[in-house]
Order: C-alpha cells, then sequence, then structure tokens
C-alpha cells in the first residue's frame, strides 16, 4: 500500500516565504528609487535580503530592475553630457575673454596712435579732419 505523502504544508509555506520576499524585493526597489540610489540586482538584493538569483527567476520584478538601470544609465550619460558641455563652454568663455584682452590692448595701442597722430597734424599746422568737418 503505497503512503499518500502530506507536502501542502510545504507547500504553502513556500508561497508565504515567496510573497514575502516579493514584498521585500518591491520594498527594496521603492527605497532605492526615494533615496534616489542606482536599482539593479545586486543592490535590491541587498536590501531585500534575497538572492540575485532569486530576482532573476522571479520575472516581474527581473523586466522592472531591469527598466530601473536602464534610466539610470540614461541619467548618467546624461550627466556626463551636461559636463561634457559645462567644460566646452568654459573653455570658450576662456577664448572669448583672451580675445577680448587682445583686442582691448589693440584698441588702446590704436587710441595712442590717433592721439600721437592729431598731435603731428598740430605741429604741422594743417588743419585737422575734425576742424574742416566741423566748419561745413
Amino acid at each position: 500500500m503505497a503512503h499518500k505523502r502530506n507536502v501542502e504544508g510545504l507547500l504553502a509555506n513556500a508561497r508565504k516565504k515567496r510573497e514575502t520576499a516579493l514584498v521585500r524585493a518591491k520594498e527594496a526597489i521603492g527605497e532605492l528609487l526615494r533615496k534616489k540610489q542606482i536599482v539593479n540586482f545586486n543592490t535590491v538584493a541587498q536590501i531585500a535580503g534575497v538572492s540575485t538569483a532569486w530576482l532573476y527567476r522571479q520575472e516581474a520584478l527581473k523586466v522592472r530592475i531591469m527598466q530601473l538601470r536602464e534610466q539610470d544609465a540614461r541619467r548618467a550619460r546624461a550627466r556626463r553630457s551636461e559636463r561634457a558641455s559645462e567644460t566646452a563652454k568654459d573653455a570658450v568663455i576662456k577664448t572669448l575673454r583672451s580675445r577680448i584682452k587682445e583686442l582691448d590692448s589693440e584698441n588702446k595701442a590704436l587710441r595712442r596712435q590717433i592721439e600721437a597722430l592729431y598731435g603731428q597734424l598740430l605741429e604741422s599746422g594743417k588743419p585737422s579732419a575734425e576742424a574742416s568737418v566741423k566748419d561745413v
């Protein structure tokens, strides 16, 4: 006579254990999102107290973690490009300031030359261009 095994208690306990693990994993994901931390299989497994292999076997959690991980990667790429564009802006600003200084000193030199030429005109006794324009 074959003896029928009573495994209902084991199955119920396994279901309960799985459900509590799912709740802990979902709470871990929520906590990571609230704290604006990186969401990946290792961080979720560590906080939830489950294995990464278990997370990979839970299809809904696996998909959710992969989506969040990709979002984090996109944000990181965006931050890197923002930093790169900030660096580029700083380089352009530095170049433009240097060019302004060059043009400023050139402008001052040209003004001194103009003043010297006006002085020479006055010494030579020729009427200046300003005087002839004013007379007209």
